[in-house]
């Protein structure tokens, strides 16, 4: 995973070399062979952080396989998770699904304002159309990208939670929080506790619709839940 085999081309000796942006833009020590990724180092050849991750850490990867490894990169797949800091490894499609749909609004516009700006069929001014339609295609963009954040968002709160309280969809297991004397709440009533100290109160205000919300051994709130456990925010 983004060891280097060769460098290749007509600028290899030149730009080749003094670029050190390499591996999913990881900066590339030339003298060591290792990616600086942020917060630590990366070794390619063994496919390993070459410093250990911060211990706070595990308090979020309990139950999972790799959970106690702090050298793992990308929890050993990069093809489908990605860690540009070198702190949280999260997983891609959340984030590649909201690209393509911007990606696909502004191919959109951009092709039918560069290629056909003046085309004018049976007296219809498609340049005059498209302007006036300018605030509509923004809003959509605006939505989609609003999309993509939140499915980000989303990934991160996944990945922050332990494996033991998750269904193998990613929704939470609710049927693991059975014990109603969990901590008290500000507004009256009591937490109902899960495994590793993990609690859900049930979600009075009912933002966005959700119907739990989820909190850790530390009294923090993690996630909004419906009522099947899908995770919809914060």
């Amino acid at each position: 995973w983004g060891k280097l085999i060769s460098t290749s081309g007509n600028l290899a000796t030149t730009v080749g070399v003094i670029n050190p942006y390499r591996y999913r833009g990881y900066r590339y020590d030339a003298e060591t062979g290792l990616f600086y990724v942020g917060s630590r180092y990366y070794d390619p050849v063994t496919c390993r952080m070459l410093n250990a991750d911060d211990t706070g850490i595990l308090q979020m990867t309990q139950g999972e396989l790799l959970g106690a490894n702090l050298f793992a990169y990308c929890n050993n797949n990069p093809v489908m998770n990605s860690d540009p800091s070198g702190y949280f490894a999260f997983a891609l499609p959340a984030i590649g699904i909201g690209l393509a749909v911007v990606a696909i609004i502004a191919a959109f516009l951009i092709y039918y304002m560069v290629t056909m700006p003046e085309y004018k069929f049976t007296g219809f001014d498609f340049k005059k159309w498209l302007t006036s339609k300018i605030p509509i295609a923004s809003l959509i963009s605006l939505a989609a990208y609003e999309i993509m954040i939140n499915n980000v968002r989303i990934s991160f709160i996944k990945q922050s939670i332990p494996t033991k309280l998750k269904l193998p969809n990613g929704k939470i297991d609710l049927s693991k929080f059975n014990n109603p004397k969990g901590p008290m709440m500000p507004k009256g009533g009591r937490g109902i506790l899960g495994p590793l100290g993990w609690y859900i109160v049930k979600d009075i205000d009912n933002h966005k619709d959700s119907v739990w919300k989820l909190f850790n051994w530390a009294g923090e709130r993690i996630a909004s839940l419906l009522s099947d456990g899908t995770i919809i925010g914060k």
